[in-house]
């Protein structure tokens, strides 16, 4: 099982909540209601085609990675670079500062023990050594797919910056 890291809320975690308008006392509530109207009688068939249903759903081949091409990325420009690295990874150099978002690179993409997806690409970690110096690391939340032990361990030597949203910075003080 991929090792997993993150801390349960203390109580000074959650007095420090109260100071969001967003907390009700128990959990945040969301600015845009989500609902979630999977009836229990959909579960079973649900699950059905999650485990045994899988045939045309992932590529026959690993997915190649680009190489990074770290001078033209970190060269002076007055607009604004990008990579997405698929799904919430995003790598940005704006007014010649470089901003890592969300780095999940881990070689599991759904890390959740016995029931781990497999990225589609090979030694997607390997992204990291190509990297430049990050000026900041962005969490936007604690899913697994957003942040990423083995991610966040390898990342450590290329900033001294992490910001993330409420309750996240717990995770990464444990």
């Amino acid at each position: 099982m991929t090792q997993q890291f993150g801390a349960k809320a203390s109580q000074l975690n959650l007095q420090s909540y109260t100071s969001s308008k967003h907390w009700d006392g128990k959990k945040f509530i969301n600015l845009v209601e989500t609902k979630m109207d999977m009836k229990p009688k959909h579960i079973p068939s649900l699950l059905y085609k999650q485990l045994f249903k899988k045939q045309g759903r992932t590529p026959t081949i690993d997915l190649p990675i680009q190489h990074f091409e770290y001078d033209a990325f970190m060269a002076h420009s007055t607009n604004a670079k990008y990579i997405w690295y698929g799904h919430s990874v995003l790598l940005m150099r704006i007014n010649n500062k470089t901003i890592l978002i969300d780095p999940m690179f881990g070689p599991d993409a759904s890390p959740i023990a016995p029931f781990a997806t497999k990225r589609f690409s090979s030694n997607t970690l390997k992204i990291i050594d190509e990297l430049p110096p990050i000026d900041a690391i962005f969490l936007s939340h604690d899913h697994y797919d957003h942040i990423d032990y083995v991610s966040l361990k390898k990342l450590i030597p290329k900033t001294t910056h992490f910001y993330t949203s409420m309750g996240v910075g717990r995770h990464l003080i444990k």
